[in-house]
């Protein structure tokens, strides 16, 4: 599964099958090398998470590993998790559940409350409560300060 599948998005329907369905084994094959988009797939009950720039043989890897029952990261995201662990860095983005992850990614995007409730088939009104929660969690004040942050995490596009 990709992460950036239109409509409400790869992390929401893996989150909705694995929810439905726990004993699913769900790879994530994505563009995104960003720690936030791993974190919040393994959170969610994802098995492997592979990068489209990786060696070819890690989905391959994967495959086989989520098959018999274990998980798989591409030997790129391990190395930038392994970073943030020893570097100290926090990625705040973890606080976050799944949901407000999803809320907060879409709204960094630009896209409109009423567009993210749709997308995501919820109201308006619970759109605009997660960004309020989303605010107080990551302390921030305004909705540049939200991109700036989704920049500087990789979940956006500068």
């Amino acid at each position: 599964m990709d992460i950036s599948m239109p409509g409400m998005g790869g992390l929401e329907s893996a989150r909705r099958i694995i929810q439905r369905y726990p004993a699913a084994k769900i790879i994530i094959f994505s563009m995104h090398v960003s720690a936030s988009f791993v974190s919040q797939a393994l959170k969610s009950g994802v098995r492997a998470y592979v990068t489209k720039t990786g060696a070819a043989e890690d989905l391959i890897l994967a495959v086989i590993a989520v098959a018999s029952g274990g998980a798989f990261i591409s030997v790129e995201i391990a190395q930038k998790l392994t970073y943030e662990i020893l570097s100290g860095h926090y990625d705040p983005m973890y606080q976050l559940s799944g949901r407000e992850f999803e809320v907060f990614r879409l709204l960094a995007e630009g896209k409109k409350v009423e567009v993210v409730a749709d997308m995501l088939k919820i109201s308006p009104k619970t759109v605009a409560n997660y960004y309020t929660t989303i605010k107080q969690k990551l302390g921030i004040v305004s909705p540049v300060e939200m991109v700036r942050l989704a920049i500087r995490h990789g979940l956006i596009d500068s």
